[in-house]
């Protein structure tokens, strides 16, 4: 993905004038009069702050939060406003503001929202009242997806506030990275935090099938995730052993995983084959088998391809060394003495030896003569 970037927005109020809510201000004296007392991070979920507000802004403030001087702040995932209560004005907001973060998620946007808490508030909400049949929602039920005996959402302070979208635009070159992978018998999978609309969007996108979209995972999942993939097998390929009949046994699936962030770090460890690029975190790198110097992502395909080049000439050196050996070996010893009555001089079997082991060197220096496939050299010449 490239630089996330804010696509749109929605400040949420009823019956409430823009200026109302939002004062005129400069941008010396925006944040003048609040005070972040305490923040802290939330892993997978978002962000907590505590603002200490002046009197003058206190005042301002509408509804609920007037005359208010310390509001908690939450930032972050609907699982984050779940978990603190967070829910709209009424019913109608509810409803408006849902149906446009579902169309959000449908075009693929990661959904961000913002909620606040008087200090103090929500300390006995575990002990109010809770639904009963027949409420109609009236308490906004559309989001908090509250039912019958549970804590009924309108005893909660936490209001939402301001809710937007930000784009991980995928890298240009990524679609076709995965075509490719996939053209090669490489199952591509999708990890991603998201909720499960906005990664079967992306993953559409991408070329990658729905099946293969793992959403909504949290930070400490993800090794989990890597874990089950290389424990899954690869589909389709079975090792057969000739020494038991009419037995086989999945063949256990190599697992490389990309990523470039902190919380991948774990599943890059983990993974058969970590990789990273040369703009992720110092975590991620130390954390990575490879890291691609370029940034392009199209260099795994040169990393494959030269992976396979290798185990070829591998394999091919160990072929011809044993059948050089094989041929050569018994006719230093002096196998054709009987037939011929003279064996080879000992100079020239040690010269033999010798073109056997130099032979394999000058074999494996041909792998300077390496090319990376052409499309990846043409993606290079992009500018990305």
């Amino acid at each position: 993905m490239r630089n996330p970037k804010t696509t749109d927005r929605n400040l949420i109020q009823d019956n409430l004038e823009a200026e109302d809510f939002l004062p005129e201000t400069t941008a010396n004296d925006m944040f003048e009069g609040v005070t972040i007392t305490n923040a802290q991070e939330v892993a997978g979920r978002g962000l907590l702050a505590t603002l200490t507000l002046s009197q003058a802004i206190s005042d301002k403030l509408p509804g609920k939060f007037h005359n208010v001087h310390a509001i908690n702040v939450f930032l972050g995932n609907q699982e984050w406003m779940n978990e603190n209560y967070a829910r709209y004005q009424n019913r109608r907001l509810a409803k408006e503001c849902s149906e446009l973060l579902g169309n959000w998620q449908d075009q693929g946007q990661s959904i961000v929202l913002v909620s606040a808490l008087p200090v103090g508030g929500n300390k006995s909400i575990e002990h109010v009242g809770t639904h009963s049949d027949g409420c109609k929602n009236a308490c906004a039920c559309v989001v908090c997806h509250c039912s019958s005996k549970s804590v009924c959402c309108t005893a909660s302070q936490t209001m939402m506030i301001v809710q937007f979208v930000i784009a991980d635009i995928p890298r240009p070159e990524a679609a076709q990275l995965i075509t490719k992978l996939r053209k090669r018998k490489i199952e591509v999978w999708m990890i991603t935090g998201d909720n499960e609309r906005t990664g079967q969007v992306i993953g559409e996108k991408l070329g990658i099938p729905k099946g293969y979209v793992l959403a909504g995972i949290k930070p400490e999942q993800n090794s989990d995730k890597i874990r089950n993939l290389q424990r899954r097998g690869t589909r389709g390929h079975s090792v057969h052993c000739f020494w038991r009949k009419n037995e086989s046994q999945p063949e256990t699936a190599v697992v490389a995983m990309v990523g470039d962030g902190i919380n991948y770090s774990p599943a890059l460890a983990l993974a058969d084959v970590g990789i990273s690029v040369g703009s992720a975190t110092d975590i991620a790198i130390e954390a990575a088998s490879i890291v691609l110097i370029r940034n392009n992502l199209m260099d795994l395909l040169t990393m494959y391809d030269i992976s396979k080049t290798v185990v070829h000439r591998i394999r091919l050196n160990f072929l011809w060394a044993f059948l050089y050996n094989v041929f050569v070996i018994p006719i230093a010893a002096g196998i054709p003495y009987p037939a011929c009555g003279q064996g080879l001089p000992t100079y020239v079997a040690g010269l033999a030896m010798i073109a056997s082991s130099v032979s394999v060197v000058c074999s494996s220096l041909l792998l300077k003569l390496y090319k990376a496939p052409k499309i990846v050299e043409e993606s290079h010449q992009l500018k990305i």
